[in-house]
């Protein structure tokens, strides 16, 4: 869980530096959505195997929670 896919931080990181470009109007909201779209699915991933790991529900983080503090 330690690769470079699979490090949360980086996803993350990741995702909120597509979500910044689209505040700044570097590119339109679909467009960012569709590039965020495969970076949530392993941030996720990664999100349910941690919350299994210790008996509780994962929450599922989506591209509008990005604009929030997370």
């Amino acid at each position: 869980m330690r690769g470079a896919d699979n490090n949360l931080g980086e996803l993350l990181a990741e995702a909120r530096a597509i979500r910044l470009a689209t505040e700044q109007g570097a590119i339109n909201y679909d467009e960012a959505k569709e590039r965020v779209k495969a970076t949530l699915e392993k941030v996720n991933v990664v999100g349910e195997r941690i919350a299994k790991k210790y008996g509780r529900k994962h929450r599922k983080i989506t591209f509008e929670n990005l604009g929030r503090n997370l």
